[in-house]
């Protein structure tokens, strides 16, 4: 099991743009958490999610 993690979304969203992905003007309206279910059974416990937005 994955216990914590921290990402930094910048690094990514700069990657979308450096890529050609996402237009530079363009901003992050929402962070979502969750499980995308194609099939089979299973269980997903999440005790605390933050966000922290800054520059």
């Amino acid at each position: 099991p994955v216990l914590q993690a921290k990402l930094d979304m910048m690094k990514f969203v700069n990657y979308l743009v450096r890529h050609g992905y996402v237009d530079r003007e363009h901003y992050i309206a929402t962070v979502e958490l969750g499980n995308e279910i194609d099939h089979g059974k299973g269980r997903t416990e999440v005790e605390y999610f933050s966000v922290q937005v800054g520059r």
